[in-house]
């Protein structure tokens, strides 16, 4: 058998209508939400602004660094033209050697010897010295004196000769020196 049920139904009190407690709860909770999308859309916004101006600082620090490092490659370039020049100078300074500094050594050597110089001519590496002396041991002397200075590299050749001048006994010498 079928059961019908004869009470009849209750209808809600609303007839489709909503109450304005829960309307006003939608209406804050949407407020709620338009606002919290507000503040952190500005949030967000502000936290961009800041990163724009420290990437514009790093920006700027950094085209700095790059003129300083420019600068520097500059400096540095002239800094070692400047050292090729310097050891450019001090190759042709050892192998065309210092006629100043070599005759300052044999104007020394010679100080107390009883000998005088006629001619002295340089050639590229070699130093030729004409002179005379009043005798044999102030010649040798001079020789010892100058093989063992620093500005002479090696004796090439050595000449004396006795000669006669004004009636006295002189010796004439020649010398070969290879200078540093």
């Amino acid at each position: 058998m079928i059961r019908i049920n004869l009470l009849p139904v209750q209808r809600s009190v609303c007839d489709g209508r909503r109450s304005p407690v829960v309307l006003g709860a939608g209406i804050v909770s949407m407020l709620v939400i338009v606002l919290a999308c507000w503040w952190w859309q500005a949030t967000i916004k502000a936290h961009y602004q800041k990163l724009i101006q420290e990437r514009d600082k790093k920006l700027v620090a950094l085209r700095s660094i790059e003129q300083r490092t420019t600068a520097l490659e500059s400096v540095q370039q002239h800094y070692d033209r400047l050292r090729q020049d310097k050891d450019a100078l001090i190759g042709l300074r050892r192998s065309n050697g210092n006629p100043v500094m070599f005759l300052d050594v044999v104007s020394r050597e010679m100080e107390d010897l009883d000998l005088w110089l006629d001619r002295l001519t340089l050639h590229a590496s070699t130093v030729e010295i004409e002179g005379r002396a009043l005798d044999e041991e102030s010649v040798r002397r001079f020789l010892d004196r100058l093989e063992r200075s620093p500005a002479v590299e090696h004796l090439e050749t050595f000449t004396m000769m006795p000669i006669r001048y004004s009636e006295t006994r002189v010796y004439q010498f020649i010398l070969h020196l290879g200078i540093a």
